[in-house]
């Protein structure tokens, strides 16, 4: 069955695609941050379960704990795109995913070295939602616009 069909997968997709926006924008600046560095801690324990950030963190000295908010970035080290093919396909999975349900996402390789993730199917839809809001936002045209997401 296509996922997109299946209320379970396309309800909630929706009200993330056209609620969580609203909502955002009209949170006071003080809970908007406290959202930001919720939503940033989840990421970075999240990111903990991923061998490749694992390794690179442990090296560092970073526990997920350490992180309280986005001022604790700098703390993080970084993950280069060489990191990430050289480490495909096993060290960028999460513990606990199994690959074969889930899907291979590449860029086109313009650089020279095409690179490949795993992504569950609610991650690439849910992608879209901001890609889709931003093209709106700034009247671009996806085919004739040249975008970078930075």
């Amino acid at each position: 069955m296509n996922p997109l069909l299946n209320p379970l997968t396309s309800i909630p997709l929706a009200v993330n695609f056209f609620s969580t926006p609203k909502r955002l924008h009209k949170l006071p600046q003080e809970k908007l941050e406290r959202y930001r560095d919720k939503a940033f801690r989840k990421i970075v324990k999240y990111a903990y379960t991923v061998p490749l950030y694992h390794k690179k963190y442990r090296a560092a000295g970073v526990h997920p704990s350490d992180i309280k908010g986005i001022k604790d970035i700098t703390k993080l080290p970084l993950v280069t795109k060489e990191d990430l093919i050289k480490n495909f396909p096993d060290g960028v999975i999460p513990a606990g995913c199994n690959k074969d349900e889930m899907y291979v996402v590449s860029t086109s390789g313009s650089s020279g070295k095409p690179l490949s993730i795993y992504s569950d199917f609610y991650t690439m839809v849910t992608a879209i939602g901001p890609f889709m809001r931003e093209l709106n936002i700034f009247n671009l045209h996806w085919r004739k616009s040249r975008i970078a997401h930075i």
